[in-house]
C-alpha cells in the first residue's frame, strides 16, 4: 500500500490508488461470508412467496466523521529541520519534548473523503492564524484506528490540506518523500480524544539551503564510473535537502525499465560530504523504490568526486564545478 501511495501521489491521481487497491486487495473491507453449518441428515424446503419489508426494516447507515487535530511547527533553518526530522525517525521524546509544536486546529472527514468537511476558506483562515513560514519542508499524518477504508486517505487529507494553504505557505513538491504516513504519534502530539493528527513544518526560504545536483547514468568499476556522452542525465534542485519539481521522477522514468539501479554514488564537487548528503541520498532512493527500478542490495555511497570521475565529466563536456554535486546512477 505505501508504494501505491507514492506512486499515486507523484502522478497527482487519487483514482489511480482507489483502482489499485480494488484490483490488487479485492477482500478488504468486506464483510466475511455468512457460513451455514449442516445439523441434519435432510432439510425441506418450501416455494419462496414475496415479502416486501416496509422501510423501517432497512438499516440506517450513519456516515463516518473521522477528526484530525492538525499540528505546526515553525523551524529557523535547515539544522533544526534535520534534528526534528531524526527525532520524528527514531521517537526520540527528550528531542521532540524541546520543540514548541502549535495547535492550528481540528478537520473533519466524512468516510473516506481525501478533503475535510471545513470550507477551504476556513482551513485557509484557521492556517492564517498559525502564520507559518513560507515554505512547507516536512508533513506528517497518523490515525490510529481508521473508521474506514484502511488509512490509505490520510496522505492525500495532508496533501490536499496543503493545497489550500499553497497562497501563504508553499507545499513541497510531489512524490519525494516529504509527506509521509506514520503508524502512531510521538508523545508530545499524542490525542486519544481525536482519530488521528497532522504535522505540518515550515521554515522561511531564506533558511532553506539550496543545493545543485547533477543526476547522470554511467557504469562503474572500482571507484571509479563511466558515464558516456549519450547517458541519460537531468539537474537537480534541492532545497533544504529535499528535491524541488519533477526533475527526479522524470529522470527516473527515462531509465531502462527492465535494468534496475544497482547502486547510487552522491560526489560533491566542491568540498567534502555535509551533514544532509545522506538526506538527499535518501530521497533519491526512495523514488527509486517507489518506482520499483532499485535492485533489492541497493549500494549507497557518499564522497567528494575523485580525479577520475571528474575528468570523466569534462570528456562528455560537463562542467562538475557548476553543481554541488553529482549522483551517480550505477
Amino acid at each position: 500500500m505505501n508504494t501505491l501511495v507514492a506512486i499515486a501521489d507523484a502522478t497527482d491521481d487519487a483514482a489511480f490508488l482507489a483502482r489499485a487497491r480494488r484490483r490488487l486487495f479485492p477482500t478488504l473491507g468486506v464483510a466475511p461470508a455468512q457460513q451455514v453449518q449442516a445439523t441434519q441428515d435432510w432439510v425441506m424446503f418450501r416455494r419462496a412467496r414475496t415479502h416486501l419489508c416496509p422501510p423501517v426494516c432497512a438499516p440506517v447507515v450513519l456516515p463516518a466523521i473521522e477528526a484530525f487535530q492538525v499540528w505546526h511547527l515553525r523551524v529557523d533553518d535547515a539544522q533544526q529541520l534535520a534534528v526534528l526530522h531524526a527525532a520524528l525517525d527514531k521517537r526520540d521524546l527528550k528531542t521532540l519534548g524541546g520543540f514548541k509544536f502549535q495547535r492550528v486546529g481540528i478537520l473533519r472527514f466524512r468516510d473516506a473523503s481525501t478533503f475535510a468537511e471545513e470550507s477551504a476558506d476556513r482551513v485557509l483562515a484557521m492556517w492564517q492564524l498559525a502564520q507559518p513560514a513560507p515554505q512547507v519542508v516536512l508533513g506528517r499524518v497518523w490515525e490510529t484506528a481508521p473508521a474506514t477504508g484502511q488509512g490509505w486517505e490520510n496522505h492525500f487529507r495532508l496533501r490536499n490540506m496543503l493545497e489550500q494553504i499553497a497562497s501563504i505557505s508553499t507545499p513541497p513538491a510531489r512524490g519525494q518523500g516529504a509527506l509521509a504516513a506514520i503508524p502512531e504519534p510521538p508523545a508530545p502530539l499524542a490525542d486519544g480524544a481525536l482519530d488521528g493528527g497532522m504535522l505540518v513544518v515550515s521554515m522561511p526560504v531564506a533558511s532553506a539551503e539550496t543545493r545543485s545536483a547533477l543526476l547522470i547514468q554511467g557504469g562503474r568499476d572500482g571507484d571509479f564510473h563511466y558515464p558516456q556522452k549519450d547517458s541519460p542525465r537531468a539537474p537537480l534542485q534541492y532545497l533544504a535537502n529535499q528535491p524541488q519539481g519533477t526533475a527526479l521522477v522524470d529522470f527516473i522514468a527515462l531509465l531502462t525499465p527492465t535494468q534496475p539501479v544497482f547502486g547510487l554514488t552522491l560526489a560533491t564537487t566542491n568540498a567534502a560530504p555535509d551533514a544532509g548528503a545522506a538526506d538527499r541520498l535518501k530521497a533519491v532512493v526512495e523514488a527509486l523504490l517507489a518506482a520499483g527500478k532499485a535492485s533489492t542490495d541497493l549500494q549507497q555511497v557518499i564522497e567528494q568526486i575523485n580525479q577520475h570521475d571528474r575528468q570523466q565529466l569534462v570528456d562528455i563536456g560537463l562542467v562538475p564545478d557548476d553543481f554541488d554535486e553529482v549522483i551517480f546512477f550505477e
